[in-house]
């Protein structure tokens, strides 16, 4: 009789639990596909348009590209002559129009079977950037293999805003990398020494970095002025307006990590004598850039909320009330602006000792 009354209450349980379950139906409405622009120019770069069709959030299938319209670019309220050349590896529509500061852009566009599409915006002026000021802070790090130095920069540079406008920004440090991997080995026959360059490339990398200025960026925590990049928030790319600094010259302190000096490094790899390889020689070249970039509100805002957006699914879910990602396309959804960058090159100074890699051996 004991047993019976173990067996009872779970089976009471597992109906209980079962009678939870339910099957909920619910309509969702499927909407017509809309025209979706995406347009986002740079200063002395050609007049692009990608036009795609919307799709419902369920389907799975890759987005739909329009390769069929009439799109017209319109500057300073003329029609620019000359029909767009639709390139099919960017799937893009691009004129033969390079912006310029305080243009007035707009577009029209017609796909067949969907209402005439039309946007417009203007062109912002490149940031007024001065007196970049560098210090090189030594820094070391130590492990089993390799032995270098990434010394932290200490950037300092002005930004004069100007006056009785709304103006957008961000800023970036950009790693330029030019490399070469050199072969040296020995011709057994003849005992010569051979010199093979095995490949020469160049690469660009967005760097990690902290602005600790509490005017532009209120979120600074004060531990992180004096840190070495080990901690505290850090930017590949900082956004900011100009609520603060209106009309003013602000000097702008940034932070990062460089992984060299533009000089040779030299990572030396030594084989088994036995091996016709003798050794293998990268040699490195980096250059540092100060990447400013000046966005009309159109583009500011698009890439605000549609990071936002991103955000919010990777980091949230879906449960979770939705960003609502900024369009200025009139007869569809999407973005048409303009941004202009200026660009720095940094000349980080020499210091001895601080550009050298130790040579590492290996043993096959």
């Amino acid at each position: 009789m004991k047993r019976k009354h173990y067996i009872i209450p779970l089976m009471v349980a597992l109906f209980a639990t079962a009678s939870c379950e339910k099957m909920i139906d619910f309509d969702i409405d499927e909407i017509d596909p809309m025209v979706v622009v995406s347009s986002l120019n740079d200063v002395d770069s050609n007049v692009y348009v990608r036009l795609t069709y919307s799709r419902f959030f369920l389907d799975n299938h890759a987005f739909r590209v329009i390769d069929n319209a009439n799109v017209q670019l319109f500057v300073n309220g003329t029609a620019l002559g000359g029909a767009p050349v639709y390139n099919t590896d960017y799937e893009r529509y691009f004129f033969n129009y390079k912006p310029q500061p305080g243009d007035s852009l707009a577009l029209q566009i017609d796909v067949p079977g969907h209402e005439t599409v039309t946007a417009g915006t203007r062109v912002p002026s490149r940031a007024n950037v001065d007196n970049p000021q560098i210090q090189v802070l030594a820094n070391t790090n130590d492990d089993e293999y390799y032995y270098y130095n990434t010394p932290t920069i200490d950037l300092r540079f002005d930004l004069n805003d100007p006056e009785d406008e709304k103006n957008y920004y961000s800023v970036s440090i950009i790693d330029y990398s030019d490399y070469m991997y050199i072969r040296h080995y020995k011709e057994f026959a003849t005992g010569d020494t051979i010199v093979d360059t095995l490949n020469n490339d160049n690469y660009t990398n967005s760097m990690s970095m902290t602005i600790n200025d509490v005017v532009i960026n209120p979120n600074t925590d004060i531990s992180d002025v004096t840190a070495a990049l080990d901690g505290g928030t850090t930017y590949t790319k900082f956004f900011f307006t100009d609520d603060n600094i209106n009309g003013r010259t602000h000097n702008i302190p940034i932070q990062f990590r460089a992984n060299s000096y533009d000089v040779d490094i030299n990572d030396t790899f030594y084989y088994d004598p036995t091996s016709s390889t003798i050794m293998s020689i990268t040699v490195e070249h980096h250059h540092y850039y100060l990447k400013v970039e000046s966005y009309n509100r159109d583009a500011y805002q698009y890439y605000i909320t549609s990071s936002a957006a991103r955000n919010d699914l990777d980091n949230i879910g879906i449960f979770n009330e939705p960003t609502q990602v900024y369009s200025n396309i009139n007869g569809g959804i999407g973005i048409l602006g303009a941004k202009a960058v200026k660009t720095v090159k940094l000349n980080i100074p020499q210091t001895p000792g601080r550009s050298e890699r130790k040579v590492v051996k290996r043993r096959q």
